[in-house]
């Protein structure tokens, strides 16, 4: 499977053109379930994406400039009929037909001789740009709760009304639906690619530009490093190891696991889509595996019994059927994954290279079928599924930021929009797990944020965009990271939390070996297999990208300093590590731990009012005032007998500032005292100095009734 045909069978399903749109080229894969042949040889392109405005100019615009270089725009030869103008066969190729009156000095340039395009006898022979346009929709989203987002949304309509499909609302969202088109421009080298992105000049909101190389600046890589843990018991001729279950790393605690057992087992069946090397479907994944015609990929026949025969992982072929299985691993195969409800989708973004053992090639085309693919899938709200989809990448973006990068940095954070996923990421707002990845060979961590030159991994300020490190030691009595991960670089702090991966993780790797890899990678399938548990139970709850990102945050066990843990481990990640049993408490009431004691209840007041005082544990005496209202979490860090200390979670700073990005506030170890209150449930009042931890019902709004 490739992407291009992968989206191309998207498109088919999901958008009805009206005229002769070009399909994308398939290009051959290394994929093993079809076949085995090597990827085709990349194809040097420029791939221009309009995704609003005033398309039809838009595109007649930068057809334009390239028409002004030598040798950049490709063009062909037709013979007109009668009755044929230049315009009919532009729209027949795909272009918008606004575009004819626009794109007449491109045809000038092309036909000296010709100058008038509308007065051309019948067998003229004639000169056309020879692009590919594809057609489809995206769609910009709005809070229709934020007066300014629906100002916004006012505004848009107002100008693009032609131009708009439908209005929905999903989830708390409205989704403004339009039609937009990519031109790829195929190119005879690399060298002309760059300098046709030169000739386009700088991109903007809605005309987005990425490239094809031949031979990319950067290898290409996946966040993962070589382990050999758990091979010692796993031997072709021995009975396997126990099974292995994912989710009780870091631990589990048997009293919430009985409670999230006796509640409502998951409804919905989310769709997972691995945007990394292909995916096979080994035993452990037989059903869960989807291929590009909508069916499950059936795995090999399995023998009842299964044995371990172990192999070295090698990151260009096992990498995302890896972290599928830490995912959605079933069938008694010797893995527990942690969401065996969820749909393994894929869209390989790289596949090994053939004259390279180990080593990386991209995929044609990725960057834009990526950029379409979040939107037919973001758009795809009427298809009745069953719970909100999720995307994991383990890898980083190859973004051509060039002379927008000044002393390492992004003079303009908006700038990370000038590649078509991310712009993606801005305007559909999907719900996308993200690997922080680890420093390069040789080179220190890289501190992220939104002016780092490193996509996606410095879209986590963006509501949906989960940023995900890796700890070694991942336990509630002290948590130790993986060495050299990059790091956050200020606030907000936008790698959000930590999950087992910096020691190897287990699993099959392919259709008939088991194998072990550590890394950012591991870690970031390990939240996403949380977050497709979390949102299979809770598909309303979570229907919205925002509400999940700050659920799986609040859920964490809080990483804070001085409390067993690493030293400088808290400011390596904003809340803590991720924990696959408080996540999936119902989030629609409150939960308080007394004395071990777990209790759902709904929170009715706290006996100070809008606020809880902490007092800051080094002995400062700094007090701080936490309004009620943001608070997300207490936790006690502190051990028995030892002055009590809590961690708290709070929606967005403790102290104010927006949570719009789904940003979850971490503040502690912090003291609270006698004097600092009671809360009140629905049946009982508890002294805040004797609880042990408090999980707060999401979103709430309002005073709860009992």
């Amino acid at each position: 499977m490739t992407a291009g045909t992968l989206v191309a069978a998207l498109l088919m399903q999901a958008v009805a053109s009206p005229s002769p749109v070009a399909d994308h080229k398939a290009i051959p894969s290394t994929d093993p379930l079809t076949s085995e042949v090597a990827p085709a040889p990349l194809v040097p392109t420029l791939h221009i994406s309009f995704v609003g405005g005033d398309v039809g100019k838009d595109i007649a615009e930068r057809i334009n400039l390239l028409s002004d270089q030598p040798d950049l725009l490709p063009v062909r030869q037709v013979i007109l009929a009668a009755g044929e103008t230049p315009c009919v066969l532009l729209v027949q190729q795909g272009f918008p037909a606004s575009s004819c009156e626009h794109i007449k000095p491109t045809l000038v340039r092309l036909n000296p001789e010709n100058v008038d395009p509308n007065n051309l006898q019948a067998r003229t022979h004639y000169m056309l740009p020879d692009v590919e346009i594809t057609r489809g929709l995206v769609s910009r989203t709005y809070d229709e709760e934020d007066p300014g987002e629906r100002l916004k949304r006012l505004d848009l309509v107002s100008r693009w009304n032609k131009a708009i499909v439908k209005s929905v609302v999903k989830g708390g969202l409205r989704r403004v639906q339009f039609r937009a088109y990519d031109v790829d421009v195929a190119m005879p080298n690399d060298d002309s690619v760059r300098r046709g992105r030169e000739a386009l000049g700088p991109p903007n909101r809605n005309v987005i530009i990425s490239a094809t190389l031949r031979d990319p600046l950067q290898p290409a890589r996946v966040f993962a490093a070589s382990a050999e843990d758990y091979q010692a018991g796993c031997r072709a001729d021995q009975t396997p190891p126990a099974t292995y279950t994912y989710a009780t790393r870091p631990a589990d605690d048997p009293e919430l696991q009985a409670l999230i057992a006796s509640q409502p087992a998951p409804a919905g069946v989310p769709d997972i889509w691995i945007i990394d090397t292909p995916v096979t479907a080994p035993p452990n994944l037989g059903g869960a595996v989807y291929g590009e015609d909508g069916k499950p990929i059936a795995p090999p026949p399995a023998a009842s019994t299964w044995k371990c025969d172990w192999a070295t992982f090698d990151s260009a072929k096992h990498h995302g059927t890896h972290m599928a299985g830490i995912i959605a691993a079933r069938n008694g195969m010797g893995f527990n994954g942690l969401a065996p409800m969820a749909r393994i989708r894929q869209m390989p973004w790289y596949a090994p290279d053939p004259n390279n053992p180990g080593a990386l090639k991209p995929v044609q085309r990725r960057a834009a079928d990526l950029a379409k693919l979040i939107s037919l899938v973001e758009n795809d709200v009427d298809s009745g599924r069953t719970a909100r989809p999720i995307f994991l990448i383990a890898t980083d973006f190859e973004t051509a930021y060039g002379t927008s990068v000044s002393g390492g940095r992004l003079v303009d954070p908006s700038l990370r929009r000038n590649y078509a996923p991310a712009n993606s990421f801005f305007d559909e707002r999907p719900l996308v797990v993200v690997a922080a990845g680890q420093a390069r060979p040789g080179k220190l961590p890289v501190r992220l944020d939104s002016a780092s030159p490193m996509s996606p991994q410095n879209l986590g300020d963006l509501e949906g965009v989960v940023v995900v490190t890796a700890c070694r030691i991942c336990t509630r009595e002290g948590v130790t990271m993986m060495e050299k991960v990059n790091v956050p670089g200020g606030a907000p702090a936008i790698v959000h939390v930590a999950a087992p991966g910096g020691e190897a993780l287990p699993g099959w790797i392919d259709q008939g070996h088991v194998g072990a890899i550590n890394g950012t990678s591991q870690a970031a399938a390990y939240a996403a297999g949380v977050l497709a548990s979390m949102v299979a139970r809770y598909p309303r709850a979570f229907e919205r990208s925002r509400n999940a990102k700050i659920r799986l945050q609040a859920t964490s066990w809080p990483i804070v300093d001085g409390v067993s843990n690493e030293v400088g481990a808290a400011s390596k990640v904003a809340t803590g590590v991720v924990d696959p049993q408080r996540a999936l408490l119902d989030p629609s009431f409150d939960w308080i731990n007394v004395a071990g004691r777990w209790t759902r209840s709904t929170i009715r007041s706290w006996s100070d009012g809008a606020s809880i005082l902490v007092e800051d544990a080094s002995g400062t005496g700094v007090i701080s005032s936490i309004p009620v209202d943001r608070l997300q979490r207490l936790v006690r860090v502190s051990k028995p007998g030892d002055p009590i200390l809590f961690a708290v979670l709070t929606l967005g700073q403790p102290t104010g500032g927006s949570a719009l990005g789904g940003e979850v506030g971490r503040l502690g170890p912090v003291l609270i005292g006698e004097s600092a209150g009671t809360v009140t449930t629905c049946g009982a009042t508890y002294k805040l100095s004797e609880v042990t931890e408090i999980i707060l019902a999401m979103p709430r709004r309002g005073a709860p009734a009992c």
